[in-house]
């Protein structure tokens, strides 16, 4: 599996779903087999700390935040880092 950086969109750092998140305004690091996968694992290992109404986790949302392949960086798989929080995955 590759590693995948997932980022903040400049601009949507105090879009909702970003307050809703656990880790706030962060990037994350996973390891996952596509972009879409990377997406969907973050968002599992980062619940929602603050729950509104039609809100998701900006991880599933690429106006929110950027996903792309990091060859540089590193993570155990299973697990996702998010700022200085290491977090299960599932």
């Amino acid at each position: 599996m590759k590693v995948y950086r997932l980022d903040p969109v400049k601009g949507q750092e105090r879009n909702l779903s970003w307050l809703c998140c656990i880790v706030g305004v962060a990037t994350c690091w996973v390891r996952a087999e596509t972009a879409d996968d990377a997406r969907e694992r973050a968002t599992q290992g980062t619940p929602i700390g603050l729950r509104q109404k039609n809100v998701r986790l900006p991880w599933l949302d690429p106006a929110i935040s950027s996903c792309h392949h990091d060859d540089k960086s590193d993570v155990l798989d299973g697990y996702v880092l998010a700022g200085d929080h290491l977090l299960p995955v599932g």
